[in-house]
């Protein structure tokens, strides 16, 4: 933060902001943010918000009301850049609801013992997928602590409107054995997870019965 005459010049990363000062009252406010015009307004309605609390703050603290806007500046545009990055993530989460259906998932038995997992998932929403991964829910790994899950990506990567695609693989553990502990009829969780090139996720879950081949 610089201080010329009645003018305060504050920079942080890519936000800067002019306040014009003039005995203890603010006179004008200009504030730049490099980004898109989502984020100027978030930005700016939170350093509005914080602007006219100043007088507030400053007779309960016996602070001038420029200094108060001037040490709260910075808070209010960092509350306002973080608070829209918050609110377009849950958005962005939120429009995938629906946006993926799972066509079919199976766990088939083999007589040697093996089992195969096969789930076809399809785009039916309008976001283009960039990757999708199932995690069938059973421990693939016993000495971590914790659920290890067997997972499997789903191909193509990416999935366009409209499109399906699958995943088809040998049911094994970390070390690449079959696992063979789960009888006919058991019911296995299943995850199917989705993620857009803007890096919001979809998580569907369900159930499958293991079935004979």
């Amino acid at each position: 933060m610089q201080q010329k005459n009645n003018t305060v010049f504050w920079t942080k990363a890519d936000t800067h902001m002019i306040v014009n000062v003039k005995n203890n009252m603010i006179l004008t406010a200009f504030m730049l943010v490099k980004q898109d015009e989502k984020k100027r307004r978030f930005a700016l309605t939170a350093v509005l918000y914080f602007m006219s609390m100043t007088e507030i703050y400053s007779k309960r603290r016996a602070i001038s009301p420029a200094v108060t806007s001037i040490i709260l500046i910075g808070v209010a545009v960092a509350a306002g850049i973080s608070g829209y990055s918050v609110f377009a993530s849950a958005a962005n989460t939120a429009s995938l609801k629906g946006s993926m259906t799972i066509e079919n998932a199976n766990v088939l038995k083999q007589t040697n013992g093996e089992q195969w997992l096969s789930v076809t998932i399809k785009n039916s929403g309008n976001k283009v997928f960039s990757s999708s991964v199932v995690n069938l829910q059973i421990d693939a790994d016993p000495i971590t602590v914790g659920l290890q899950p067997f997972t499997v990506p789903i191909f193509p990567a990416t999935l366009g409107p409209g499109q399906t695609g699958s995943a088809s693989a040998r049911i094994v553990d970390v070390s690449g054995s079959p696992i063979i502990a789960h009888n006919i009829g058991d019911t296995l969780p299943l995850e199917v997870i989705v993620t857009t090139p803007e890096g919001s996720t979809l998580r569907e879950m369900m159930s499958v019965s293991v079935r004979m081949s």
